[in-house]
């Protein structure tokens, strides 16, 4: 079998590959399959060895879904061929690809590869009117994105900081108040850490009958009670003399 039956062969395989592939959105308008038609015998005759190496490897990463290798050897096919019409087309294509799933400071060289390539294609007199003005259209999308690739990125940040703000807002509820089990754990420890009084004892503490300071006897208006104290003119009272006979 020659080369070029095998590689329309392994086109074949690719079919499915090829056509997830072009389901991609270019600007405002949606790809074609024709955006990723493999070249016909007769361009893929005019290729030279080298270039028909790296066409025969990209074809083969297209079929194993391989976009970044595809593009990679699709793109230096393209290079050395700038008038294969079909290759520079999926080169443009699988650039667009890559540039549009990269931050801007990678971005850009995948979008001057597809500029590059759209502007073999519409240097080739043979291409009908129908075609060109679809690859010039192609060709201005490329430019506009590739000088909105700050912007775009920003765009990009922007809408993934409101994802993750509704997402945490929606999944908040779902968690535990952390906060208000802190401030409780606090409070528990902190009522902890007051004693409780024995039986009797005296705290020193403001009560409903007298000040801070004062005893219990005191605040209910009576003297702390005392020893029995002697008294030489009357009976034994408590802490003095007894006031029978006078002062």
């Amino acid at each position: 079998m020659m080369i070029t039956e095998k590689l329309q062969h392994t086109a074949m395989k690719c079919g499915l590959a090829l056509m997830a592939a072009a389901c991609m959105t270019i600007g405002a308008s949606s790809a074609r399959a024709e955006e990723y038609k493999l070249p016909d015998a007769a361009e893929i005759a005019t290729f030279p060895r080298e270039a028909m190496q790296f066409y025969a490897n990209g074809v083969k990463s297209l079929d194993r879904v391989d976009y970044i290798n595809a593009y990679d050897n699709l793109a230096k096919a393209a290079q050395m061929q700038p008038g294969a019409v079909r290759l520079n087309l999926i080169a443009a294509a699988l650039a667009l690809k890559q540039g549009r799933n990269r931050p801007a400071t990678e971005a850009k060289n995948y979008y001057e590869t597809a500029i590059a390539c759209y502007k073999n294609i519409l240097k080739q007199p043979a291409v009908d009117d129908e075609f060109r003005r679809n690859v010039a259209n192609r060709l201005k999308v490329a430019n506009d994105e590739k000088n909105d690739l700050a912007q775009r990125d920003a765009r990009r940040e922007a809408v993934g900081g409101q994802f993750v703000t509704q997402y945490n807002k929606e999944l908040a509820p779902k968690q535990p108040n952390a906060s208000g089990k802190a401030a409780a754990a606090a409070a528990a420890a902190a009522a902890a850490t007051i004693p409780t009084p024995a039986a009797g004892a005296y705290l020193g503490m403001a009560t409903a009958a007298g000040m801070p300071g004062m005893s219990p006897d005191a605040a209910m208006g009576q003297q702390p009670a005392g020893p029995m104290m002697p008294n030489p003119g009357g009976t034994p009272g408590p802490g003095g003399p007894s006031t029978a006979g006078g002062f």
